[in-house]
């Protein structure tokens, strides 16, 4: 019988200084599809409520929330590459809301700076374009 081959761990990925918390956050498992770039707390994914796979936590710690306002199950990693989200305590198309918890970047005036950047990919050219920005 043919050994399966497991998946390994995420790779830590140690944050630089001055580097600004971000996750790069796909639609399907293996980081394929479409993605979205998120900086900062955000109470409501819109139309990425209940999508997301698979991610990189290119850094900052955060919290996911299974419902809209930091309501609901709460799950928590921190800087990684996360191919399959179920592997690791949360619940694959569940995601309402995401909170950054630390650290939050060079500022230290104790705010938080949201947003997202909402980015299409092409995987056949290789191609980016942007979406929708705000």
């Amino acid at each position: 019988m043919p050994e399966q081959a497991q998946q390994q761990p995420p790779t830590p990925v140690t944050p630089q200084p001055g580097e600004i918390p971000q996750i790069v956050a796909f639609d399907n498992d293996g980081l394929l599809g479409d993605h979205i770039h998120i900086f900062g707390d955000t109470p409501d994914l819109g139309k990425w409520g209940n999508s997301i796979s698979s991610m990189v936590i290119v850094a900052g710690r955060w919290e996911f929330f299974d419902e809209e306002k930091f309501q609901g199950t709460k799950g928590e990693l921190g800087p990684g590459v996360y191919l399959h989200v179920k592997d690791h305590g949360v619940k694959d198309n569940s995601i309402s809301s995401i909170r950054l918890v630390g650290p939050r970047g060079p500022s230290s005036s104790g705010t938080r700076a949201g947003g997202t950047r909402r980015s299409r990919v092409s995987h056949a050219t290789s191609r980016v374009s942007r979406v929708t920005e705000s």
